[in-house]
Formats: C-alpha cells, structure tokens, sequence
C-alpha cells in the first residue's frame, strides 16, 4: 500500500510539474506578441557586434571589419599616439554596407582604434595593430 501511494505521488507531481512548464512556456510566448507595461516591448533580436575584435596585419596589407545587426552611420579612425590615418588608409574602392577595409601604408607606433558609429547604439570598437 505504501509503495502504490508514493508511485501516485510520484506521477501526480510528475504531472503538476508538465503543467507548471507548459503553463510557463505558453506565457513566454504569449510576452513576445504583447507589448509589455509602460509601452515596453520584448523583442529577441542578436545583439550589434563588430568582427575582426582585434586583428594585426602587415604594411602594405588589408583588413575588412564588419559589423552586424545594426546599420553603420559612419566609421570613426582614432589612435593613442598618432592620427590613425597616418599609417592606414581607408580602401575608398571598397564598397560594402556596414563594413570597412583598412589597408596598412606604415607601421604604427600604437593600435588604431576602428569605431563603428549607428544612431541609438554606443559605438562598436575594433583595434587594429600594423606591423
């Protein structure tokens, strides 16, 4: 008698526990079509990033940097000792919506900074080092 009863338990819990996920994940769909209080709007979206992080690359040659999920006003060339245009140089044949292409023209004495600005985000940094 005793074992038969913990089994009920055992399943009545089982079941209350499928309800409880079913009744969870019914209310976090039902939050994604609704807007939420105050106007306030849940949305999944992947967050802006910027890819290469960091790259190092040699005079004379290039790297493209390219940003995602967001859309790119401008590209912002900044260095701790030096202007950043000095020793690289924006690749004006190069034509690609929110992306740029540095190429190397001399070594750098400190790292370029690569600054991907868009309306309504903080800018993205990406650091460039010329050897």
């Amino acid at each position: 008698m005793g074992a038969e009863a913990g089994r009920r338990s055992v399943c009545s819990f089982a079941r209350t526990v499928g309800r409880l996920r079913t009744l969870c994940l019914g209310l976090i769909v039902a939050s994604l079509f609704e807007p939420g209080c105050d106007g306030f709007v849940f949305v999944l979206t992947s967050s802006p990033a910027i890819t290469p992080v960091a790259a190092t690359i040699g005079v004379g040659t290039a790297q493209v940097f390219i940003v995602q999920n967001v859309m790119v006003t401008r590209f912002v060339l900044t260095a701790d000792v030096q202007n950043g245009t000095q020793c690289v140089a924006v690749d004006a044949a190069y034509a690609q919506a929110n992306s740029i292409r540095l190429v190397a023209r001399a070594a750098c004495r400190s790292s370029v900074y690569v600054s991907a600005v868009s309306t309504g985000q903080s800018p993205l940094v990406a650091t460039l080092t010329v050897q």
